[in-house]
This record gives structure tokens, C-alpha cells and sequence, in this order.
């Protein structure tokens, strides 16, 4: 019997700078939509120019999404501190009742702001387009 007809095959396309050799983006398809892998990896990871990871996103079939924890986690390049968390479950804001949409942290990790979805945030699904949106953090 064959072990093969229990797997799933996930396909991870990752894109290098040709200066440096290090990592710029990688991305994880299942059955050619962004897809977070069973291991609770990330499926879309953005890395600055030392190599450190700065954006790392969860999907379920091209939408943002993850039900156990943020759906996209920003960090400090050198430091790894995280900067921003946000929420979000099959491409759409969670639902304010289960806490904030959006977290942003300070140094040392203090919460310096929490915004809860509104209806403005609701209606497109954020879908993975390989691009990684500006969050308003200025």
C-alpha cells in the first residue's frame, strides 16, 4: 500500500535578492492558492534586507485567515519584536465581540493602540495578492 494517498503536496516559491542571496519573500500554495500548511506555518513571509522575517501572513485558499491567532503578525527586522498583529478569519475582520482587529505594540511589547472592526473594514475580503499592504503605522 502505498503512503502517498495520504499526502497533501504544498509548493513553497520563495524569491531571493541576487545581491545578497538572501530571502525577499516566500510564499506557500496549496492546489495554486495561498495556503497555510497543516504545521501552522505561515504562508507568506516578507524578509527585510538582512534576511529577518518583517511580515509573515496565514491564508486559507487566498484569504487571510487564521482562527487560532493573528492572521498577520509585523516585526522588527533585527529585534523580531512584534509590531503590529491583525485578526482576521476567511479574508474578513473578526468579529469585535472576540476582541480587537487590529494590535499595535510599542517597545518592550506594550499595547500602544486596539482597533475594533467597523463596518468600513468589512464587505472585501483581503485576498493574498503577494503584495503587503501599508498598516497605517506612522
Amino acid at each position: 500500500m502505498s503512503t502517498f494517498d495520504d499526502e497533501d503536496e504544498y509548493v513553497t516559491r520563495t524569491v531571493f535578492s541576487r545581491s545578497s542571496g538572501l530571502r525577499r519573500r516566500q510564499f506557500v500554495h496549496f492546489s495554486g492558492l495561498l495556503n497555510s500548511p497543516p504545521d501552522g506555518a505561515p504562508s507568506q513571509i516578507a524578509y527585510d534586507e538582512d534576511g529577518n522575517p518583517i511580515e509573515m501572513v496565514w491564508h486559507r485558499n487566498d484569504l487571510e485567515h487564521r482562527s487560532d491567532g493573528p492572521s498577520t503578525v509585523l516585526l522588527c527586522g533585527q529585534s523580531g519584536e512584534v509590531l503590529l498583529e491583525r485578526f482576521c478569519i476567511s479574508g474578513q475582520p473578526r468579529d469585535p465581540k472576540l476582541g480587537p482587529y487590529r494590535i499595535a505594540y510599542g517597545k518592550g511589547g506594550e499595547t500602544i493602540r486596539e482597533e475594533y472592526a467597523t463596518e468600513r473594514d468589512c464587505g472585501t475580503p483581503r485576498i493574498g495578492d503577494g503584495g503587503f499592504p501599508d498598516y497605517g503605522l506612522d
